[in-house]
């Protein structure tokens, strides 16, 4: 029913987005995920990691966590990174419509009721072929990751900071360092950097 298994590179940034609400999945502060608006900030953008299984690891780009189905209550959540069955997802379908299973489970994420309001969680349950289970992997340029860790933090301010101080200090990822995306690297970006932060 899930079709092959999809390789959609070995390593990059991008939102999981629902298409049936248009919303991405989002880490809250208590490590719980949910589809929340799209606000571009750190907390709904993921960084994969491809296995030589074909699964992906997922850290969420604001807590460094990974992606995790590994509760007994079947939901979603994220936490410390130990390269686990719970947090190896394979990835199946079609660019719009793809279905992300634990290699741990037969069952896939999906958002909870077919619910297109902020604050829904996410949750594993067996593949139905429902909207509530297809997501859009929508890969991003992550703007402020300067170090290109995968994690937007305060080492990247320190980098800026540096770099704009002029102690030879290389900006490993400088695309990620235009955040207002108008080709010069200035005190604006610096200043939406910090905004990112706060």
């Amino acid at each position: 029913m899930l079709g092959e298994v999809q390789n959609l590179g070995d390593e990059f940034t991008a939102y999981i987005l629902n298409p049936n609400s248009s919303k991405p999945l989002t880490v809250e502060k208590n490590d719980n995920v949910i589809i929340s608006s799209k606000t571009s900030r750190a907390e709904q953008i993921w960084k994969f990691f491809r296995k030589k299984d074909g699964s992906y690891r997922i850290i969420n780009c604001e807590t460094g966590k990974a992606l995790d189905a590994g509760g007994t209550d079947g939901n979603i959540y994220t936490y410390e990174s130990c390269d686990n069955a719970w947090q190896s997802w394979y990835v199946f379908g079609t660019s719009d419509s793809y279905c992300l299973k634990s290699q741990a489970t037969n069952e896939i994420i999906y958002i909870v009721g077919g619910n297109t309001e902020d604050g829904v969680n996410a949750q594993l349950y067996l593949p139905n072929g429902t909207p509530a289970q297809k997501f859009k992997i929508e890969k991003v340029d992550f703007y402020g990751d300067l170090n290109a860790d995968g994690l937007i933090n305060i080492k990247d301010l320190i980098l800026f900071i540096k770099w704009f101080q002029n102690d030879e200090t290389l900006i490993e990822n400088y695309r990620a360092a235009d955040i207002d995306e108008n080709n010069i690297v200035n005190i604006v970006d610096f200043i939406m950097l910090k905004n990112l932060l706060i």
